[in-house]
């Protein structure tokens, strides 16, 4: 478990690495106006397919049923282009992209080994690279809590904490309204509150919508 924060505390630290990749003002026209991004909040709705191994009844499949409520943080000065934005200036580049805090409540539908379910709330943090004005990559992580319905000799209790990463790429078909397309992977374990604790890990591959506002 300790290693999966450790993880996940990586992974936040590299995620707003991208945001150095970019052009200096000198080889480029400022263009202010051209990747703000208008708008503070998200609203959306992600499904599809996750798969994970339990060690005495095999696969475990399920179908994640999540809602995505999500706030833009450079709108409150929060955001990783705004806390980088004191080095930038001092180096010349011109910062892209936004950061959200998302929070994702879900209820997830289990149906092998047998028809179960998982209930829970995740908080992430993502940040969003403008790679066009309509194609938007984008990175995550974070975690939550969750019970599940399923008994497994993995754990001793059905309820523990969800730390995950993952990626993704958002593909706005109108001005406010994208397209997603992402993987991650999750954890399920009670760090270690009550024996045993192998931990349940799964990989998510999930597809939505989502409304900016």
């Amino acid at each position: 478990m300790r290693r999966i924060f450790l993880l996940i505390g990586m992974f936040v630290f590299c995620l707003s690495l991208p945001v150095w990749g970019l052009d200096s003002p000198e080889n480029e026209k400022p263009q202010p106006q051209k990747w703000s991004f208008p708008y503070t909040k998200e609203v959306g709705i992600i499904s599809g397919y996750a798969h994970g191994n339990l060690m005495e009844k095999g696969s475990y499949k399920i179908m994640p049923i999540i809602v995505r409520l999500g706030f833009n943080l450079d709108s409150i000065g929060l955001g990783f282009c705004d806390l980088l934005n004191p080095i930038a200036r001092k180096l010349d580049v011109r910062l892209k992209g936004f950061t959200e805090i998302v929070l994702e409540p879900f209820a997830n539908a289990v149906f092998t080994p047998d028809s179960n379910v998982e209930a829970g709330c995740t908080v992430l943090i993502k940040y969003s690279y403008p790679l066009t004005e309509k194609i938007y990559p984008y990175s995550f992580g974070g975690g939550g809590m969750a019970y599940l319905s399923q008994h497994t000799r993995e754990q001793s209790t059905q309820w523990g904490f969800t730390p995950q990463i993952g990626t993704g790429v958002s593909y706005f078909f109108r001005k406010d309204m994208a397209f997603n397309v992402e993987y991650r992977y999750r954890h399920f374990s009670n760090a270690n509150i009550k024996t045993p604790n192998e931990g349940i890990n799964v990989n998510m591959f999930l597809f939505g919508v989502s409304l900016f506002y």
